[in-house]
């Protein structure tokens, strides 16, 4: 194990000095948000077809918040379905560019391209009947006190988001529901606003409070732009399964440089995948959700070879000295596993070796 990192390290040294960009700024401030309404006068004139004036105000469907792969996908689907969306982004140039320009989505070999509103206006985002957040979990936070200041109570909220502590950082939004939800949707952003999918793929919805009916509300809405959605009783398994996932695919990927086809059949990583798995198949265990490793090493088997293709999102990250999600997936079994008295040395490992090839 001690080889792995320092292995890594090598590889990174060489491979991204010479190219690596400086770690973008994080979500500003509240007060920051409110500089920057400019993104919205651009914005409208491009996206009159997923936005209708109502009186004084605005009427939307569902706000997406984050541009990322995953929110870009969501965005562009529900605005090429007729749904009324808004697309919320911190930095100005970005909305300003994905306005002009729309979202294209590469999927099956065909391509599209549709126009939701860009913005960078959190007031118009608040005002959605359905938020959905995809940002990076360490951003949360900062998205809740966006929303906070121009209230949200009558929105329901839907997480599309890795690792644990998204919904309990969301819950200062007294929100009329709070949804959890996880996605196998293959999908990775080219470039700024260029999107490629692997795949449909589906979302597993989870009620964590609120409204009993918000769960199939945004089924309703996800059917319109043809994303199925299955409603799930557990919250805690659901989120649970899709942790350990990320935690065996995600810095395996990420320190050996591979895809995540590549992990299934790589000498060194395959069998990290069997440990990783296996020790956060205790840690869930040990907390009441029964799991078993070998039901959980076929879900992992299985997700890598259904997105061979994808270079996972903290592999992206590292490539490009961004700060990854190690904290809330790794970091969240181990903190789990310290407060059950269990030790997890892989997974430990994962961690330290991530930490050290990217900005915290």
């Amino acid at each position: 194990m001690a080889e792995l990192s320092t292995r890594c390290r090598s590889t990174s040294r060489s491979s991204t000095a010479s190219t690596r960009p400086p770690p973008p700024t994080s979500w500003p401030a509240p007060c920051c948000w409110a500089k920057t309404s400019t993104a919205w006068s651009i914005s409208r004139h491009h996206a009159k077809a997923c936005w209708t004036s109502v009186g004084n105000g605005l009427h939307h469907d569902m706000a997406v918040i984050g541009p990322g792969a995953v929110g870009s996908l969501v965005a562009a689907r529900l605005c090429r379905a007729g749904v009324g969306v808004c697309l919320l982004d911190h930095r100005r140039d970005r909305a300003e560019h994905l306005a002009k320009t729309g979202i294209t989505v590469d999927e099956g070999g065909s391509c599209w391209t549709a126009m939701p509103l860009v913005t960078c206006d959190p007031s118009l985002a608040a005002r959605a009947a359905v938020i959905v957040v995809c940002v990076k979990a360490f951003d949360t936070g900062n998205v809740c006190h966006a929303l906070m200041s121009h209230g949200s109570s009558s929105s329901i909220v839907l997480t599309l988001q890795n690792g644990l502590g998204n919904i309990e950082q969301l819950q200062p939004l007294k929100a009329k529901a709070l949804v959890a939800g996880v996605t196998d949707m293959g999908s990775r952003m080219d470039t700024v606003g260029h999107v490629r999918c692997s795949g449909a793929g589906r979302c597993k919805l989870a009620l964590a409070s609120g409204d009993p009916q918000a769960v199939a509300q945004i089924t309703r809405i996800f059917a319109k732009a043809g994303m199925a959605c299955q409603e799930e009783a557990d919250l805690q398994a659901m989120l649970w399964k899709k942790l350990i996932v990320n935690a065996a695919i995600n810095p395996l990927t990420a320190l050996f440089r591979i895809t995540n086809g590549e992990l299934l059949t790589h000498p060194e990583a395959a069998p990290l995948t069997r440990q990783i798995v296996s020790e956060a198949v205790t840690v869930a265990n040990a907390i009441g959700i029964g799991f078993s490793d070998a039901t959980l090493q076929q879900v992992v088997d299985s997700v890598c070879a259904g997105t061979a293709l994808n270079r996972s999102s903290m592999l992206r990250d590292i490539e490009c000295g961004r700060r990854t999600e190690i904290a809330s997936i790794t970091g969240a079994i181990i903190d789990a596993a310290e407060h059950a008295g269990i030790e997890t040395p892989v997974n430990r490992q994962m961690r330290r070796a991530i930490l050290e090839q990217s900005p915290s």
